[in-house]
């Protein structure tokens, strides 16, 4: 492979390649900050995801005023109300559904993290790509 490509193995770190004169190519440190800081934000958001279905699930299950909790104790309920019922039901099903795929996602993500960008590389990436943003 020659030097100043880019090459990323799925879940192996990135080889981190010099110039000529023994410097370490910025358009490389650059690419692998911003493809680490990119998987951050994913994880980020996926956890945010993830609190937002179990926030809605859990407001939807115990808010003393949803016509769900009061529907669901009540005894003689009319048509309508059970099929409001079975609506609120369905939903409350389906964000219980998301929250697995979602949770494995997340936890993809962070084996991603620390197998390709081990903590000891970022370091390097960050210390050097300042050095050479510095000189310039």
């Amino acid at each position: 492979m020659s030097k100043g490509y880019f090459y990323s193995d799925p879940m192996n770190p990135p080889i981190l390649n010099r110039d000529s004169e023994g410097n370490y190519i910025k358009s490389q440190l650059e690419r692998i900050m911003r493809t680490y800081e990119s998987n951050l934000h994913t994880l980020e958001s996926m956890t945010d995801k993830r609190k937002e279905l179990t926030d809605i699930i859990e407001r939807k299950e115990t808010s003393k005023r949803s016509n769900y909790v009061k529907y669901l104790h009540k005894r003689d309920k009319t048509k309508e109300e059970q099929g409001f019922l079975d609506t609120v039901i369905q939903q409350i099903e389906e964000m219980y559904m998301a929250l697995p795929r979602v949770e494995r996602r997340i936890r993809e993500a962070k084996r991603r993290i620390d197998a390709v960008y081990p903590s000891e590389l970022m370091e390097v990436v960050y210390r050097e790509h300042s050095k050479l943003r510095g000189e310039n």
